[in-house]
């Protein structure tokens, strides 16, 4: 009788995972040939290797899952599970229901929200450049969150009306944490990163399409807020421009 070694086994799975990996990277690719465009094969490759990550991480063995993982990466952020904007995604994936049933149940949601923020990206491009900057004075927490949330609202309304009431404070409590954590400590520092935060999902400074802001968190300059804004609007239309 035949007999596979334990050795043997593991090239076999190492054979399969790299397999999945090249499938889901032609599959990236061609679905989001824009972004291809921008972030280059080495970006996607990275991502495709998150989205496969995650998708261990609750069980996801289909790759009719891994693709969706990776649509959702694609389009909301490499946390879009643990994001407290996307307050619908981490439940779904973590329930107790089998695979079929979250993956079709995340799938509907996910098709829903998108229906909803289609012109995020294009929103993002063309507004940041708008974003407030300046925050004069000491105004109170609740009224820099209020002018804050006004400032995504007006810039932003796509997703900003998605956005529950509950999860603004959570984001300027993320943004502020993450600034400090940085030696930023502007308002407008804070302000932009809570902008990216709401636009790019929680797990931006992880996200290698935001690769260019690690410059500013190894060596902050005093107006880190200001040089951040720029980079990123620099960036924004750089995407944009590529992607038409």
């Amino acid at each position: 009788m035949l007999r596979i070694s334990h050795d043997q086994m593991n090239v076999f799975r190492s054979a399969l995972v790299v397999d999945l990996e090249n499938r889901l990277f032609k599959h990236a690719c061609s679905s989001y040939p824009e972004q291809f465009g921008v972030f280059g094969p080495q970006c996607f490759r990275t991502l495709v290797q998150l989205a496969m990550q995650k998708a261990s991480l609750y069980k996801i063995v289909s790759e009719a899952g891994h693709r969706l993982i990776l649509r959702l990466i694609l389009e909301c952020g490499v946390d879009f599970d643990s994001d407290p904007v996307l307050g619908w995604a981490g439940p779904i994936l973590a329930a107790q229901s089998g695979e079929f049933q979250r993956i079709t149940q995340l799938a509907s949601a996910a098709d829903e929200y998108s229906s909803k923020t289609a012109s995020s990206l294009q929103e993002a491009t063309l507004n940041f450049s708008k974003f407030r900057t300046a925050w004069p004075g000491r105004p109170s927490t609740e009224k820099y969150l209020k002018e804050l949330r006004g400032c995504c609202t007006t810039l932003f309304p796509a997703k900003a009306e998605l956005v529950p009431d509950t999860t603004w404070p959570l984001l300027i409590t993320t943004a502020t944490e993450a600034a400090s954590e940085h030696g930023w400590r502007t308002r407008t520092a804070h302000a932009v990163l809570f902008s990216l935060y709401f636009l790019a999902g929680s797990g931006f400074l992880m996200d290698p399409r935001f690769a260019f802001v690690s410059a500013i968190t190894i060596e902050p300059p005093t107006d880190a807020g200001e040089v951040l804004h720029q980079i990123v609007v620099s960036n924004f239309e750089r995407w944009y421009a590529r992607s038409e």
